[in-house]
């Protein structure tokens, strides 16, 4: 396949060899593979099945999520930027306020503070439900306003 297409080997490289495979190359790899997986079928999904909407937001929301909590912000950011950007409708708006503000917080924490403002502005959370206003004053830092979000929260003994 290499010959086929012009593809220039190390002399060394025998047919049946053993390739070692840099771990930048196999991370990027692994990176592609995940997200187009996940768009693919998740394209797939709502085409196919429409009425199963809230499974699969719920599905993206989960994916998302997990990549955050492990530090994963690039692939995390590139798949929310998908769920918010190319996906046109949602289960509801919570699914969809939960993406934007997931996105938020993957583009703060990998470092781009002004996107993740940026992203949170685009939204009125004042017309919001509580646990969107506390997610919205602490991504903004407000820490007295996410304080009385809170005790608010805590007094409708949620």
């Amino acid at each position: 396949m290499c010959k086929q297409h012009d593809v220039k080997l190390e002399s060394s490289i025998q047919a049946g060899s053993r390739l070692e495979v840099p771990q930048a190359y196999f991370s990027a790899s692994h990176r592609c593979v995940f997200e187009l997986g996940v768009k693919l079928s998740h394209v797939l999904w709502r085409k196919l099945f429409p009425s199963e909407r809230e499974a699969a937001d719920g599905n993206l929301i989960s994916i998302t999520y997990d990549l955050i909590v492990n530090r994963n912000y690039e692939l995390a950011c590139a798949l929310l930027d998908f769920a918010c950007e190319t996906l046109k409708t949602y289960a509801d708006e919570w699914h969809k306020l939960v993406f934007v503000v997931n996105r938020a917080q993957a583009y703060k924490w990998a470092g781009n503070d002004d996107h993740s403002k940026e992203i949170m502005s685009e939204v009125d959370w004042s017309a919001k439900g509580e646990e969107f206003k506390l997610a919205a004053a602490v991504l903004a830092e407000e820490w007295e306003k996410a304080a009385q979000v809170m005790r608010l929260l805590a007094r409708m003994d949620l």
